[in-house]
């Protein structure tokens, strides 16, 4: 990854630490790192929406027949994708 290297790591550092954001060096070509970082960023904003109160929980029983086994959070109409 280092020799293709189109910004320096330690600039896009620099870059998050300045704006109060996570920093994790990927590489669309190469995949690295590409779904981690898609997972970090859905984690988090999971997190952040059960701290702000923004989702609902289904019962157990509305969840396991949609063939899971434990609750579902709902996020509102403006945080879904299709």
């Amino acid at each position: 990854m280092v020799a293709e290297r189109e910004v320096a790591t330690s600039v896009g550092e620099e870059f998050a630490r300045r704006h109060g954001m996570r920093f994790l060096e990927t590489s669309a070509k190469a995949a690295d790192n590409v779904d981690a970082l898609f997972s970090d960023i859905a984690h988090q904003l999971v997190s952040d929406a059960v701290r702000d109160g923004m989702t609902h929980t289904m019962r157990s029983a509305d969840a396991t027949s949609l063939g899971g086994s434990s609750p579902v959070l709902l996020l509102p109409s403006c945080c879904r994708y299709s």
